[in-house]
């Protein structure tokens, strides 16, 4: 079965608002037999920058995504 582009782009996008919206609310997601996103906390840090300036970089949050083994063997 093959899919065209207009199909696909509503699901994809349905998709990954669930995960987002999911993500928010539990701070996790568990995608079986794809994979696992979750929130990790970055502290905050120092960055040099080319020019050698120092900028201080924000704590933040972002989301991590682990393959699960199911995924990584195909």
């Amino acid at each position: 079965m093959t899919l065209s582009k207009a199909h696909i782009d509503p699901s994809r996008y349905l998709f990954l608002e669930h995960i987002k919206k999911s993500v928010r609310q539990d701070g996790r997601i568990i995608v079986r037999n794809f994979g696992t996103f979750k929130i990790v906390k970055k502290k905050a840090r120092a960055q040099r920058l080319p020019s050698g300036k120092i900028i201080q970089i924000p704590a933040r949050s972002v989301v991590k995504f682990l393959p699960s083994k199911n995924f990584l063997k195909q």
